[in-house]
């Protein structure tokens, strides 16, 4: 089980140009073909081919019946294979190499699809085509690993761009996935397991074709481009190798069939009897574009190795999902990122077949003895070392006197060369990458600023944030509106909003000194348009009709952790001597310890309690998250306005713009100063155990303004490590809106 230790060049560049076309074009009709196959209809019943392990044993048949033809008809002319007498015609097809390795290399084939179809139950498709660009590696590390075989380092350094280029592609270029999503646990571990044994399995196949069956010795005669000779290690393979895929794919549609009762094999046979012509016609031309494809292939691997074939069908996967995001209109989708990608898989290409920085190649000599050639006599590459410390005068001297014949110049490294080898290579397409993603936002800033001119006109200079705010014009036809929020949840913030913009002032039901110096209509009973309540917080009794005294309401909801946090800070903070307290106030120990329980407790009480009780309130209700006003203001305020304000009241779009996003005006409009921090950054300020204890009494409002999936993505914080919320709305309600027991236990035994 030797091969040749080195292989012919396969033609050069030209023959290795029309394999990787060849592979491209072939593999790409097959899957055309396939999809056609088993996607289509039959009949007027529109009956469907189903079994693709069916479709693989005719693939193989139809390449061993190929192969065995072939080369029976190449051996029968050949003088030197002529049969012995008294020896059937059949043992011209003895292959050259021992049974078995053909046998293994059907094995590890049979292994690596098998791998493949089982990860795509467990995996996206998308993680799938991840892996597969990977594929180069694999025939690395099997190489070094399994069969001792070297690389140099610009295969191993090409190899891994055109991997990372792969992998940039796919999670940024645009691309949807598609198949399983967010498989964890098991299934997540499966799949990598299953995907690993395809790397592996499927690298194992191609270097054991290069190692066991090497090159053909007339191919490398005609210079590596004629597969189909007597002694042709390629027609070998396709007789042997499919030979015993075909048994290995017999077994097991024999095994499918009579242990599965939903086996579709009888089905689809009974299909190609019943349509041969349109069936079975589509299967021989896709069993001929597999045979075509296998020749190409197991040409490629012969005359340029296993690494470069692995390379070939990497980029062709690769230039397959780029052609189908251009066939779809995908391409504007990609980005730079995704073009990062692209030029990293090309880059890595070249990196892998660029020579030019190779040492020279010497003209005689084995691996371990490597000889240089002079005027009949033999150096080695050490004897070469050795006299490239002579110096160039005493050489001179020599060479005069004829002491020592002409030796060969010893090539000197060139100057910056690992640079212009892997450096140039993997920065451009970075570079590129870069401007091009400037250039991109340098545009769409433009053409938001001209559609921002094009809807409200001409902004000009913003007026003074400071505004002289009035009632509202139609104080008797005004709907009493009650803007509803659980205490430190963002009223104030809202309020501030509302007065810049509109420059109607509103009010509050408490008359709270310290805002009364922002807020002109803080105490002003006969306001109407917008008044502030934490009803039924901060109150002894809870009143069922309420909510009768407003004919609609606003009701912004903080998620319970910020809320919570913000308010027990304000219900410690100090008094002034007028006894107001301090609404900037934060204590200098941010963490909230389990002695606190108590108070919390009550506090998210009081929180569900609000939430539940204005959830209830059988009046229009314009509900919003401080959340998503904080981050995005001007969304959230057109919607907001559209609910408060007729047409004719409602702002201009230059004013609001100047409103809003004036740094000057709206900050310094608040009645205070707040650090406005970001969402859930009291997460980690409480006990976990405090935090458990408000999550489950808070888990009906949590579930209901969806915090579970906003966590999830401002803090990378997991549903089932908060609230599982898919349980909860299982839950029925009422049980739901009640209370926790085993906090209410705990809640008792603490009190």
């Amino acid at each position: 089980m030797t091969a040749t230790s080195h292989r012919a060049d396969g033609g050069g560049g030209l023959g290795l140009l029309a394999h990787g076309i060849g592979i491209f074009v072939l593999y790409s009709l097959y899957g055309i073909l396939q999809e056609k196959i088993m996607k289509g209809t039959y009949g007027e019943n529109e009956e469907r081919f189903t079994s693709s392990p069916l479709l693989v044993f005719f693939n193989r048949l139809f390449s061993c019946t190929t192969g065995a033809f072939m080369l029976l008809s190449l051996r029968m002319r050949s003088p030197s294979h002529q049969p012995v007498p008294g020896q059937s015609i059949l043992s011209l097809l003895m292959p050259a190499s021992p049974i078995y390795a053909y046998f293994l290399v059907s094995i590890f084939n049979f292994l690596s699809t098998t791998c493949q179809y089982e990860a795509l139950k467990h995996v996206s498709f998308t993680t799938q085509s991840l892996a597969k660009t990977v594929k180069m590696v694999p025939v690395l590390v099997v190489g070094k690993c399994v069969y001792g075989k070297s690389h140099k380092t610009r295969e191993w350094i090409g190899a891994s761009l055109v991997v990372l280029g792969g992998a940039t592609y796919l999670w940024f270029g645009g691309e949807e996935s598609e198949g399983k999503e967010g498989a964890d646990g098991w299934e997540g571990f499966l799949g990598a397991a299953l995907l690993l044994g395809y790397l592996f399995f499927d690298g194992l196949t191609s270097t054991t074709q290069e190692r066991v069956f090497g090159k053909s010795k007339d191919a490398g005669a005609s210079g590596g481009m004629n597969p189909f000779t007597a002694n042709s290690p390629i027609l070998d393979q396709m007789v042997w190798v499919n030979f015993f895929a075909c048994a290995i794919s017999f077994i097991t549609l024999v095994f499918s069939h009579f242990s599965s009762p939903t086996s579709s094999v009888g089905t689809s046979l009974l299909l190609i009897i019943k349509y041969p012509l349109s069936v079975g016609g589509s299967i021989i031309l896709l069993s001929l574009t597999s045979c075509l494809g296998l020749v190409v292939l197991l040409s490629t691997i012969s005359n340029f190795g296993a690494l470069m074939s692995s390379t070939i069908m990497t980029v062709r996967q690769f230039l397959g999902i780029l052609i189908n995001a251009g066939i779809f209109g995908n391409l504007g989708k990609i980005g730079g990122a995704g073009w990062l990608g692209v030029g990293w898989v090309g880059s890595g290409v070249w990196i892998k077949m660029d020579k030019r920085f190779d040492d020279p190649k010497p003209t005689s000599g084995g691996e371990g003895q490597r000889e240089i050639r002079s005027h009949g006599r033999s150096y080695s590459r050490e004897d070469t070392r050795s006299h490239a410390r002579i110096t160039s005068r005493n050489l001179r001297d020599m060479e005069e006197e004829k002491f020592l014949p002409d030796l060969p110049e010893v090539s000197k490294p060139k100057p910056g060369g690992p640079f212009k080898q892997y450096g140039i290579p993997v920065l451009v397409p970075l570079i590129l990458s870069i401007t091009e993603s400037l250039k991109t936002t340098i545009a769409q800033q433009a053409t938001w600023g001209e559609q921002l001119a094009t809807l409200s006109g001409t902004v000009g200079s913003c007026p003074d944030s400071h505004v002289e705010t009035s009632q509202f014009p139609t104080l008797d036809s005004t709907p009493k509106t009650g803007l509803v929020t659980f205490p430190r949840s963002g009223n104030s913030y809202i309020r501030s909003l509302l007065e810049k913009t509109t420059g109607f002032r509103t009010s509050s039901i408490y008359c709270d000194p310290a805002l009364r110096k922002t807020f002109l209509g803080e105490c002003d009973r006969t306001e109407k348009w917008l008044i502030k309540t934490h009803y039924p917080v901060l109150t002894g009794d809870v009143i069922e009709d309420y909510w009768r005294q407003w004919d609609q309401t606003v009701h912004l909801v903080r998620n319970p952790i910020d809320a919570i946090y913000s308010y027990w800070n304000f219900r410690h903070a100090p008094k002034n001597e007028a006894g107001e307290r301090d609404h900037s106030w934060h204590s200098e120990n941010d963490f909230i310890p389990l002695s606190q329980w108590t108070q919390i407790s009550g506090f998210a009480d009081q929180w569900i309690q609000h939430t539940n009780y204005w959830d209830d309130a059988p009046i229009a209700t314009h509900v919003m998250r401080y959340e998503d006003l904080r981050s995005n203001t001007l969304t959230e305020m057109l919607g907001l306005l559209a609910f408060l304000l007729p047409q004719e009241y409602r702002p201009t779009l230059p004013n609001l713009s100047c409103s809003l996003f004036n740094p000057n005006g709206t900050d310094s409009n608040q009645p205070y100063y707040s650090r406005k921090s970001p969402a859930f950054s009291a997460w980690n300020k409480f006990d976990p155990k405090l935090r458990e204890m408000i999550l489950r009494k808070t888990r009906y409002g949590w579930c209901k303004y969806g915090y579970d999936r906003l966590v999830e993505e401002d803090i990378g914080v997991k549903p089932e490590d908060a609230i599982d919320c898919a349980s909860v709305r299982m839950e029925d309600r009422s049980r739901v809106r009640g209370a926790d027991e085993e906090v209410e236990d705990e809640d008792k035994r603490r009190h």
